[in-house]
């Protein structure tokens, strides 16, 4: 960027702070930390009595991911993804409040090993004997990712015991990264991870070079503090090495070609659950390997504890992304499984609850949506609660369209048999929206929500989640042709702040 350029948009970014209300807090939503910069939205609509009003827990304006747990004391523990500066990586922050939220600690920087490497989806569990993880995947600057996972990275964890943080604990290292992961907290209380990664025969390029499609090392971990216990779910074929495959050539039987190489049959949007027996269960998507130029079909595969079996096939190239909202099995009170997922091609977008029956998927119940067809869904999380209870946070318009500035944060909640809550906002970004002009300069600022997760927190219900402040401001440029004639144009130029905010709802 040219002095000049620099100048012109820091001057825009000033002028924004000062219209848009950069660097304080909106009265109407009091900040947890009144001294945090940053612009909050308004209060969060009630869904009741209880529901209160959004509290801003992040720094700079550039989160990503946040997480919520909370121990048996009542004392909340939120984690969450923020950015200092452009220049650097995205940190994994931790926050705690004693007080249901009113108040929270200071920031905790839990990511930074003085390498600058983005954190990425970052859950938070608590042990049944009242351990809290926080766990993340570092990717490199350029490695594109998402919740399901997608790019590979360091799959790592710190447990919080007796009020202090472990060091780093790393499952993986840069040359066998892991793609795809979940957490979730077995009826014995312990914090599992069950996860995707290369084939460990192969000496793998620097950390990033392993696409989902190679990731078919399964193995899930169950973590004892900072000594986590790993095995194998699903192995890959082994790997020759180079000095096998030389033995073999001078012996008169060459190894196949295509044996010499890790198969491209990996799996990734891993999302499930452990059993009592501490037993994973999980969905993931799979697609056929790579080469078979004669097709590219693609399923959803449903492992049972012991086998992988084909829950949902696509059309040829009708192949669904869900990187950034996979589909999500869960376990209900009654010992149901559960399948979420939003079909891309139903009449509406909504978010739907897929009985599990004999291996297949049983008649849908819808959970929240627009109310007609012309609305969409941006994004959507499906989280177990306590007790074996559902939820769904889902960013609804009811425009719909490229780019709507109606998104609204809905959220619905299950304790099994496909009956769920009627869903109810929290957020009021629809009536949050401004617009002003003063002078020369016009200014407008929407709202939307990103990522969300529910929690239950002491019988009842809380969410964290990333509000996007977007901002617009204007620039009305004049000047006067040779001939005299005075023309004018505008200059634009946009900015979008996500903020973490936790609320309860109930």
């Amino acid at each position: 960027m040219s002095i000049k350029g620099l100048r012109l948009y820091l001057v825009i970014m000033a002028i924004t702070c000062g219209l848009i209300g950069c660097g304080k807090s909106d009265s109407g939503s009091p900040s947890a930390d009144s001294s945090t910069p940053g612009t909050s939205p308004p209060a969060a609509a009630a869904a009741d009595a209880t529901a209160g009003t959004m509290n801003k827990l992040s720094q700079y304006g550039a989160s990503e991911y946040c997480s919520l747990a909370a121990t048996s004391d009542g004392t909340l523990h939120a984690i969450y993804t923020d950015q200092p500066d452009p220049y650097k990586g995205r940190y994994l922050y931790y926050r705690s409040s004693k007080d249901g939220g009113a108040t929270w600690s200071d920031p905790k920087n839990l990511s930074d090993d003085e390498t600058a490497t983005p954190a990425a989806y970052c859950p938070v569990l608590v042990a049944g004997d009242g351990k809290v993880y926080a766990i993340w995947k570092y990717l490199e600057c350029n490695n594109l990712d998402a919740a399901g996972g997608g790019g590979s990275g360091e799959l790592v964890y710190r447990v919080l015991d007796g009020g202090a943080w472990s060091s780093i604990v790393r499952l993986c290292d840069k040359h066998h990264g892991v793609v795809s992961y979940f957490a979730a907290v077995a009826p014995d209380g312990k914090v599992n991870l069950v996860y995707s990664q290369g084939n460990l025969d192969v000496d793998w390029l620097p950390m990033g070079a392993v696409g989902q499609q190679c990731a078919n090392l399964i193995r899930q971990a169950v973590l004892n503090g900072p000594t986590p216990q790993i095995r194998d779910l699903i192995t890959p074929k082994p790997i020759p090495t180079r000095a096998q495959v030389d033995a073999a050539h001078a012996a008169g039987h060459d190894i196949p070609f295509e044996d010499q190489y890790a198969k491209a049959d990996g799996l990734w949007d891993l999302r499930g659950y452990i059993d009592s027996a501490g037993v994973a269960h999980f969905i993931a998507d799979h697609q056929e390997p790579y080469p078979n130029p004669d097709s590219i079909g693609a399923w959803i595969t449903y492992y049972d504890g012991k086998q992988l079996h084909k829950l949902h096939e696509y059309a040829k190239g009708d192949h669904e992304t869900n990187y950034s909202t996979p589909w999500t099995l869960l376990l209900d009170s009654h010992g149901k499984e559960h399948v979420i997922r939003i079909p891309f091609k139903a009449e509406k977008q909504v978010v739907r609850d897929y009985p599990v029956v004999n291996g297949t998927l049983g008649d849908p119940v819808d959970i929240v949506g627009p109310d007609k067809p012309s609305g969409s869904i941006s994004t959507w999380q499906a989280c177990a609660l306590p007790n074996g209870g559902m939820s769904v946070a889902a960013s609804v318009s009811q425009k719909g369209g490229w780019a709507p500035d109606d998104l609204e944060l809905l959220i619905s909640t299950s304790n099994g048999d496909g009956k769920w809550s009627k869903p109810v906002s929290v957020t009021h970004n629809s009536n949050a929206g401004t617009g002003m002009s003063k002078g020369a300069i016009t200014t407008s600022t929407t709202y939307y929500p990103k990522f969300a997760e529910v929690t239950g927190v002491r019988g009842g219900v809380s969410l964290i989640m990333v509000n996007t402040a977007h901002g617009v401001v204007g620039v009305n440029n004049s000047a006067v042709t040779g001939s005299g004639q005075v023309v004018t144009g505008m200059s634009s130029y946009s900015s979008d702040s996500p903020w973490v905010f936790y609320t309860k709802v109930q």
